[in-house]
């Protein structure tokens, strides 16, 4: 039976911006998912790396964030903030038991911390507990209406087959951020544009991608959007040279086969080889248990001529995260 998710049960209310921040990245997701703390010491080290991660996805720095909220414990064990600046960490290790577990820990100690809610519901909604989950992502949007919890309503009301009921969402978490984070606007933007391109409606999804780069020129996850929707209309070239763009300030590894798939449409022998390599080489530099499990590369072999090392990519996954995809 299908999980539903009731109507939200609030009006629009005067937002919050506390945690305007967290969605910052492609993938919904897993898009991160608590606020960055103001703080000096290993909470301030963790959170600088943290975000350089975010925007180069290289695991070296995710290491050097773990490494800093190690470090920092060791030292004060019971430090709430860093337990709790920990949870965002356990999402690109897919950890979603422990993400469950620690959340639900720091519940105990804090059951008016709303953002905890968001943590539960992040762990139950890649476990594919999609009650739970949306159970908790109701109880974040009723007690703290912004950016992130938002966000969360319009993650599962997308799921959930609800799409227009998942732009009114993403929308307004885009007007949560609008005064107070330009980088969290845009990225609602390109989400609200791809939920568009799900409906077919391409002009008011070109339009959500113009007031994202309008605020953030650079934008990577606005430019793969873009690039995706001159790709549906078979301009290739302006696809390629948006996909690079993209490419270039944000190594997405979706983004890096589509580029193969527009330099092989274009006839460009040499281009498509080039894109290639490019996959090739992030997926060396990746750990090896993200080489073992890694969405969009499975979807690449599969697709690209290496369907036994997609497959078996697919069936490790599922093993441990029994979401819908």
């Amino acid at each position: 039976m299908r999980a539903r998710l009731s109507p939200l049960r609030f009006r629009p209310l005067p937002l919050l911006a506390g945690a305007a921040a967290l969605f910052l990245a492609a993938s919904a997701a897993s898009a991160q998912r608590l606020s960055a703390p103001s703080a000096s010491g290993p909470l301030a080290e963790a959170t600088r790396l943290y975000a350089r991660y975010r925007t180069t996805l290289s695991h070296d720095d995710l290491a050097a964030a773990d490494a800093a909220v190690g470090a920092g414990l060791a030292a004060s064990p019971g430090d709430y903030e860093l337990r709790k600046f920990r949870l965002r960490l356990l999402l690109p290790h897919h950890d979603f038991e422990g993400l469950l577990r620690e959340a639900q820990a720091l519940k105990t100690e804090r059951p008016d911390d709303a953002e905890l809610d968001g943590a539960v519901g992040d762990a139950n909604f890649d476990l594919g507990r999609y009650p739970d989950a949306f159970a908790a992502y109701e109880r974040f949007v009723a007690r703290l209406p912004s950016t992130a919890s938002y966000s969360r309503i319009a993650l599962a009301r997308e799921i959930a087959g609800d799409l227009k009921g998942a732009l009114q969402s993403m929308d307004l978490a885009a007007d949560a951020a609008r005064a107070v984070d330009k980088e969290a606007f845009a990225w609602c933007r390109s989400r609200s544009a791809r939920i568009l391109l799900k409906l077919n409606r391409y002009d008011e999804a070109e339009g959500r991608l113009v007031e994202a780069l309008r605020r953030v020129p650079n934008h990577a996850p606005s430019l793969a959007v873009a690039a995706e929707i001159a790709a549906r209309k078979g301009l290739w070239e302006p696809a390629t040279r948006l996909a690079e763009r993209s490419i270039a300030l944000e190594p997405e590894a979706g983004s890096l086969a589509a580029l193969v798939d527009t330099r092989r449409a274009m006839g460009d022998a040499a281009g498509e080889a080039r894109a290639k390599k490019a996959i090739a080489e992030f997926d060396a530099k990746l750990p090896e248990d993200h080489r073992l499990v890694h969405r969009p590369l499975a979807l690449y072999f599969s697709d690209h001529g290496e369907p036994a090392r997609g497959l078996a990519m697919a069936e490790r996954e599922l093993k441990g995260r029994k979401d819908v995809y």
